[in-house]
């Protein structure tokens, strides 16, 4: 994953299609990256903390909507959620 700021990630053609969400309980961190045809070695994200939250989902749900609001993803985005404590793709 290549970091990078919410303005660079706008100019790299956003709204992006196609994105997944990581989160960790466990290392308190979830994971926004975008899925880039053509960059399937080094796809764009960034990281946030999840300030002690206890479920993946809700922390994958909020982490949409911030994105959304910034102009990253939009309703015809596809985004998967997954547990990165366990490594499960409930949506």
């Amino acid at each position: 994953m290549q970091t990078v700021t919410i303005d660079k990630l706008k100019r790299m053609g956003a709204p992006f299609r196609n994105a997944e969400v990581q989160v960790s309980i466990k290392a308190n961190v979830a994971r926004l990256i975008l899925l880039v045809p053509g960059r399937e070695e080094n796809h764009p994200g960034m990281d946030f903390p999840t300030y002690g939250a206890t479920d993946y989902e809700t922390v994958g749900r909020e982490l949409i909507a911030a994105a959304a609001q910034n102009g990253l993803l939009d309703a015809y985005s596809r985004i998967a959620i997954v547990d990165a404590d366990s490594g499960a793709t409930p949506s």
